[in-house]
């Protein structure tokens, strides 16, 4: 009787079981070698047309879409798709496997774009997550005039000025701020790094160290120089706070003021409104402050009419300059 090692038995493509483990790892864009079965991979719920000409496999998902409409967006996919034509390619169907190294999150985001139509980005809310997978996918794989529309989109979300800022609100998850950062580093969005690293910097500790695990498994982490550099700017911005206190507090007015009671008592209500800024928990620096603003209602000289009275309120605030106040804590952040 034969000692020889029998064949391993083919796989369906629609089959649940785990691949051997001496199956030889498949690069990308590179069909595994002949005679060797290939790793089973589910379709895509959204993404498998019956009449698709090509198919694109992450992480054990299957993409059967249009080789011609999406190698017409990108140089990179062309050349992968033409790397895919030898005889010994796995197909199915006719239409060539091309296995790529991304996350199927990832590829379903990107198709929703290339297939749907780019128009998609300003038609809806857009989820922070399908943001960063078009800024990741457009930047590898070349596919410019995507870059430059989810690039403006995330520009807007970390801005350089507290007006736009402002604007904006929240973040869906404060622990997108970290990938903020790494897609800042990415693509050269320098001006997106403040803005980003400082609400990193609201993050706990162990966040800052070791990075955020999300939903689908996957971990992002700081790179070891910004994680030193918000650990480097933390008492920098406890310090900047401590000194926009004692600037906000020492609030006066000048002999212009026509109703001294009325002016005492607006220019308390002001110091609480802008003191008040600073109790909600987390924040070293609130917004406003790091980005060299003024609380609306204290800028140097202002006037303001009194609803009730009529009076002219006039005010000094000694706080020095913002762009000097803040440039510490950008220099260290920048």
């Amino acid at each position: 009787m034969s000692s020889s090692r029998p064949p391993k038995r083919a796989r369906r493509i629609d089959s649940t079981e785990p691949p051997d483990e001496d199956l030889p790892i498949v690069k990308a864009g590179t069909p595994p070698p002949e005679l060797i079965p290939p790793a089973p991979f589910e379709h895509d719920d959204k993404f498998w047309y019956e009449d698709g000409n090509v198919i694109l496999v992450a992480e054990r998902v299957g993409f059967r879409v249009y080789k011609g409409l999406l190698a017409a967006q990108s140089d990179v996919l062309r050349e992968l798709f033409s790397d895919s034509h030898p005889a010994d390619a796995q197909r199915i169907d006719g239409s060539p496997v091309v296995y790529v190294p991304d996350r199927a999150e990832e590829v379903r985001s990107l198709l929703s774009v290339l297939v749907e139509g780019k128009s998609y980005i300003t038609k809806r809310d857009v989820r922070f997550e399908d943001l960063a997978n078009w800024i990741r996918l457009a930047h590898k794989y070349g596919i410019a005039d995507l870059l430059e529309n989810a690039l403006a989109l995330f520009r807007s979300l970390f801005p350089s000025d507290f007006a736009s800022w402002a604007r904006r609100g929240a973040l869906q998850s404060m622990h997108h701020s970290i990938t903020a950062v790494n897609l800042a580093r990415l693509t050269g969005t320098t001006t997106a790094l403040p803005c980003a690293l400082y609400e990193c910097c609201q993050l706990p500790i162990e966040t800052l160290l070791n990075g955020v695990v999300f939903a689908d498994g996957t971990t992002e982490k700081l790179g070891t120089e910004d994680a030193h550099r918000c650990l480097a700017a933390l008492p920098v911005l406890g310090a900047q706070l401590a000194v926009a206190v004692t600037k906000i507090a020492d609030i006066k007015f000048d002999n212009a003021c026509p109703n001294p009671t009325r002016c005492m008592k607006e220019i308390g209500d002001i110091r609480r409104e802008a003191l008040g800024d600073f109790e909600v928990p987390g924040n070293l620096l609130q917004p406003p402050l790091f980005m060299g603003e003024l609380h609306p209602r204290l800028q140097p000289q202002a006037s303001t009419q009194s609803q009730e009275s009529g009076a002219s309120l006039v005010y000094q605030v000694h706080q020095g300059s913002p762009t000097k106040r803040c440039e510490g804590v950008t220099g260290v952040l920048g």
